[in-house]
């Protein structure tokens, strides 16, 4: 899941420096279709099911793009939605700190929620991370006033009415990824300084990895964590580590102007957005080859400020007020 607007203040890490990559020869991405959403505004929040459905919300009211059909509503709450995920069969929406399960087939309500727990309220942001029976949430309260927070990690076990706390008040909103294997995240020490890399399998075992390299964007592709990191020497790199034993498996330097990785069938793909400015006419999606930090396939998608984790890739857009949804494929 990718929360993306918020009155389209996105944060983002931005870096000046950039580094010359080679292009390997592979198959060109390219923009399949274009579909509109909505004007942007208020809050929008994204998601991308298994089969490629993506789901996102306009204020209180959810939508579903299927294929490459227009948007059709799915449901509609009334308050804004925080967060949101899908499986197989169902999507999850989060509003407050209340989730929130429905039917994918009927966009009924399944009769399920549950209560997040939160050392603050109210919250301010969230997410959500569906993979079968287990949905994975993160939670934050981060203000103007307040400044940077630690976000609070939970489970819910989507048979029971369980919510589990994995990580308290100490782990970085937003840089997360889920699969099969677990959920994937980064916390700070508790003497506040970097950092761990952790992942936590479904059954609640827990492994971690030292490092200080992060606070960074994270996906999972082809068996590997990979976090785009920015290191002490301000350069931009693709650290790559096992999904399974989170060992090191090398690291890259890439381009400064790259702001988002996301794993999808078509491999592990960047947003690299050449401008001053967060919405850039400029904006490209590559396949980013982690052995050598090379790009391939390399498509311009201007506007494009987001990716979306999941099967089929997929950017968000923004072309004055309006958002789209670009679906790319090869």
């Amino acid at each position: 899941m990718v929360a993306v607007v918020a009155g389209l203040a996105i944060a983002l890490s931005w870096s000046v420096a950039s580094a010359a990559r080679p292009h390997v020869s592979r198959p060109s991405l390219r923009v399949v279709r274009t579909i509109r959403l909505t004007h942007a505004g208020g809050a929008s929040v994204f998601a991308e099911a298994p089969n490629g459905a993506v789901y996102y919300s306009a204020g209180g009211t959810v939508y579903v793009v299927n294929g490459d059909a227009a948007p059709v509503r799915a449901t509609a709450l009334g308050t804004p939605v925080n967060a949101l995920a899908a499986n197989n069969t169902d999507f999850f929406l989060q509003t407050g700190l209340t989730v929130y399960e429905y039917s994918r087939k009927t966009d009924a309500y399944a009769g399920h929620d549950w209560t997040l727990p939160s050392p603050h309220k109210p919250i301010t942001s969230a997410g959500l991370l569906a993979v079968g029976g287990t949905v994975w949430s993160w939670t934050d309260w981060a203000t103007d006033q307040s400044g940077f927070e630690y976000a609070t990690v939970s489970e819910i076990t989507t048979s029971s009415t369980r919510v589990r706390v994995i990580s308290k008040g100490n782990a970085y909103p937003a840089d997360m990824a889920a699969g099969a294997s677990g959920l994937y995240f980064q916390v700070v020490r508790s003497n506040g300084a970097n950092g761990y890399i952790v992942r936590v399998s479904p059954n609640g075992s827990a492994r971690r990895h030292s490092d200080v390299n992060i606070a960074a964007p994270s996906a999972l592709a082809d068996g590997r964590l990979d976090l785009l990191s920015i290191h002490s020497n301000d350069r931009t790199y693709l650290d790559s580590f096992s999904a399974s034993t989170l060992a090191v498996l090398g690291s890259k330097r890439v381009s400064g102007n790259d702001h988002g990785i996301a794993g999808t069938t078509a491999g592990l793909i960047v947003l690299n957005q050449p401008c001053a400015t967060l919405i850039c006419k400029n904006a490209t999606v590559s396949i980013l080859d982690p052995r050598t930090g090379g790009v391939s396939g390399t498509v311009r998608v201007a506007g494009a400020f987001g990716l979306l984790p999941g099967p089929v890739p997929a950017a968000i857009t923004l072309a004055g007020t309006k958002l789209y949804l670009a679906r790319l494929g090869g």
